[in-house]
């Protein structure tokens, strides 16, 4: 708490200790009638910037209700919280039998100008397009620390790892100009990264796990192509990247079974040349492995313990690894939530033996209540039917809950292509019972292409498609295209019902036209195919059968045309059964 917080709580303190003292003295008969005094009017003054409504929305203490000291202390913090108040006070006043609290507020100045000085290689309108504003233009501490903090972040992701950045505060007539002066210092990029005392891992495998670089030909190409996959590096050196890095350096030794390891503070040099060499100390500590794997389960468990025991990624005999037991803890919690226990409890309980450098694990596991599924909620479709949406997750209502379910509904959601964003959440219901939230974003699911182009054979062709993957919201897709030139004419049209009758089967129809005049004949073919689809085993797994139906035409034949086109002259019929 600041100065002026604790001005305030003094003040709040002595007020209310003498009100409450005159009060009690002065309404001693009412206080015979009813033990407790309540809040009958509260009024704030000093306001002028700061509605009454947004300071009276903070306080805990309403009019109405019986009067609290430890309310108004609230009441006091909450109000310095807003950020708009230099200082705070509270009278408490006899009033109608009751308390009236006074808020007597200051405001803090309000903020003129924000200027940026000395700042050479960002430009000012990018940094100013990163501090975080001022709200209602009232001053702000915490503000000014987050925004130097900004900057300094902005210029160290460039390099600039000595860079300072000082506030000035000229304050007239109750306003205030903000001047952010930065001095940007030198660049520099890290040439050298160094770990002492590792001896089971190499410098190479440790600096893997970091995202601060060296600098050279590889790593450059590398932290370039990672800004566009989401990995983002840096050779920069920024302190507080550094940080984490080494913590995923101390997190990597744990999860190779050195419980004990100690990652040292970083030594940085700079050299003149504007390199920085970073130098790691490591102390390792010894190895552990597990010694046993037990489980404490509740009565009435639905699984035996040999069958879980085979999920488990951590076995008796072998190196020990904290991140296996947290991914042992989250895949027991998945298979207890499979199965409605939603809220099962699953505790690692470690046990280290240093004597011996062995690690015992017991998995206590108490898996709750069993839950069902309650209402079903869709929201943020607005072209797609809901039927789409439920159909995919796997479940009804009244099933038994399951989160590895909507896990997969999830991702099946998303793969459709209808949606920019799919978020799945459970809510409390009735009793024993789970609603599920099921939140869309929709996106564009037409498609419309245009194309042309020229070849010595065909002179000047053009091609067009037009294509919809969400046919009216029913889930459909449908696909026409076109192929046009001198000598081509192509057309093909298809359609695809994941769901006929709402139930598991597939219907995919194509049908294609095609007429070419070749040099010395034309041809026009003609065709559609058909195939049935069901899911088996799973979700992704499909068996079809299909019809495929063709007719080739050959006329126009020329005296001149091979004698194998004479042979094939008139209309031939094809067909075959498809089985995929």
């Amino acid at each position: 708490m600041g100065r002026e917080a604790v001005k305030g709580s003094i003040v709040v303190f002595f007020l209310l200790v003498f009100s409450v003292c005159l009060l009690f003295g002065g309404f001693v008969d009412a206080r015979a009638q009813s033990p407790q005094l309540l809040v009958k009017a509260i009024e704030i003054q000093g306001n002028k910037r700061v509605d009454k409504e947004t300071i009276l929305f903070k306080l805990k203490s309403k009019e109405g209700e019986p009067f609290s000291v430890s309310k108004v202390r609230e009441d006091v913090k909450a109000i310095y919280e807003t950020g708009y108040f230099e200082d705070v006070e509270v009278d408490a006043e006899p009033f109608e039998g009751g308390v009236k609290l006074v808020y007597k507020v200051e405001e803090r100045p309000l903020v003129a100008r924000v200027l940026v000085k000395g700042n050479k290689k960002i430009k000012t309108k990018d940094i100013t397009k990163e501090l975080k504003k001022f709200p209602l233009s009232i001053y702000n501490e915490n503000i000014v620390k987050e925004n130097v903090r900004k900057i300094m972040q902005m210029y160290q992701a460039k390099g600039y790892y000595d860079v300072r950045v000082d506030v000035e505060r000229k304050e007239r007539r109750g306003r205030i100009v903000l001047t952010y002066r930065i001095r940007e210092g030198r660049k520099a990029h890290v040439a050298k990264i160094e770990f002492v005392g590792n001896k089971h891992f190499s410098d190479r495998t440790l600096r893997g796990q970091m995202l601060t670089k060296e600098k050279n030909l590889w790593n450059m190409v590398t932290t370039f192509v990672g800004h566009f996959l989401g990995k983002p590096s840096t050779y920069y050196y920024i302190p507080d990247l550094l940080k984490l890095d080494l913590m995923k350096v101390r997190e990597f030794y744990r999860d190779h079974g050195f419980l004990r390891v100690a990652v040292g503070d970083p030594q940085v040099s700079v050299k003149d040349s504007g390199k920085i060499y970073i130098k790691v100390p490591i102390e390792e500590g010894p190895r552990y492995k597990v010694a046993n794997v037990n489980l404490q389960l509740g009565t009435d468990d639905p699984f035996k313990s040999e069958d879980i025991k085979k999920l488990l990624g951590l076995k008796s005999g072998e190196w020990y690894g904290a991140a296996t037991m947290r991914q042992d803890v989250n895949n027991l919690t998945e298979l207890y939530g499979s199965k409605g226990y939603v809220n099962a409890d699953v505790r690692p309980l470690v046990e280290i033996d240093d004597k011996d450098h062995t690690v015992r694990v017991t998995y206590r596991i108490e898996k709750g209540a069993k839950y069902y599924v309650g209402k079903i909620e869709v929201q943020g479709n607005v072209k797609t039917r809901d039927k789409v949406i439920r159909r995919e997750l796997g479940l009804a209502e009244g099933d038994v809950m399951n989160t590895l379910a909507l896990k997969a509904a999830k991702e099946r959601l998303s793969r459709l292509g209808y949606f920019s964003q799919v978020d799945i959440e459970t809510k409390p219901g009735e009793d024993h019972f789970e609603d599920i939230l099921v939140n869309v974003e929709e996106q564009p699911t037409g498609s419309l292409m245009f194309g042309g182009g020229y070849s010595t054979q065909e002179a000047f062709g053009a091609m067009v498609q037009l294509q919809e993957k969400n046919l009216f919201g029913r889930g459909q897709s449908v696909s026409l295209s076109g192929n046009f030139s001198g000598k081509r004419a192509e057309y093909d049209l298809s359609f695809f019902d994941p769901y006929i009758l709402d139930r598991p089967l597939s219907l995919g129809v194509r049908t294609h036209h095609l007429t070419y005049e070749f040099d010395t004949f034309d041809e026009e073919s003609l065709g559609f195919t058909i195939t049935l689809g069901k899911r088996i085993w799973n979700w992704y797994t499909t068996a079809s059968i299909g019809y495929e139906f063709q007719s080739v035409d050959i006329s126009g034949v020329d005296d001149d045309a091979p004698e194998f086109i004479h042979d094939q002259r008139g209309r031939s019929v094809s067909s075959a059964v498809i089985l995929g």
